[in-house]
């Protein structure tokens, strides 16, 4: 029985710790994205990238120069207070500078106008798919298991102190 119940308590601690790295380690990575080399880091609020940038994920940028962008990647645009991130499918050279034209992968039309090499905040370098989180199986799996989990332990520990007392 006590081999049984250390076994179970290895596994729940392994669990609870998986967890807490599933939870802890974006929200770090979104405040400090400078530990991976990124500039910014944004969470996708809009389905427009689909299936390349889903729902609820963490995106991170990288500062480029213009020249740098070449059509396929992926750009941060910022215009007045809005981020968002489309593909870029056409470059060109006009006299105002550097013009893009973009498009989200899950639109039928591109982007209207073109947009300023000014307004690129950067490329996407990579993202984490953090958009279950947000759905009810990611919530289960991610908030409700570790508690059970946790007050499993809990109560593996209170019958360890009681068992000892008899």
């Amino acid at each position: 029985m006590r081999k049984s119940v250390k076994t179970l308590r290895l596994g729940i601690d392994a669990v609870l710790v998986l967890a807490c790295l599933i939870l802890v380690v974006p929200n770090i990575l979104h405040s400090c994205p400078f530990l991976i080399g990124a500039s910014d880091s944004y969470i996708v609020l809009g389905r427009s990238m689909e299936p390349a940038l889903r729902l609820g994920d963490l995106a991170f940028i990288i500062r480029v120069e213009p020249s740098d962008v070449k059509v396929g990647d992926v750009v941060a645009v910022k215009t007045d207070s809005v981020v968002y991130m489309h593909r870029v499918v056409e470059k060109r050279v006009a006299d105002e500078g550097v013009l893009f034209k973009l498009k989200g992968d899950a639109n039928e039309d591109l982007d209207p106008g073109y947009v300023k090499a000014s307004d690129i905040m950067g490329k996407v370098c990579f993202s984490i798919p953090t958009g279950y989180f947000y759905t009810p199986y990611g919530y289960i799996l991610t908030v409700a298991t570790p508690l059970m989990l946790l007050a499993t332990n809990q109560a593996i520990k209170i019958y360890k102190f009681y068992s000892r007392g008899k």
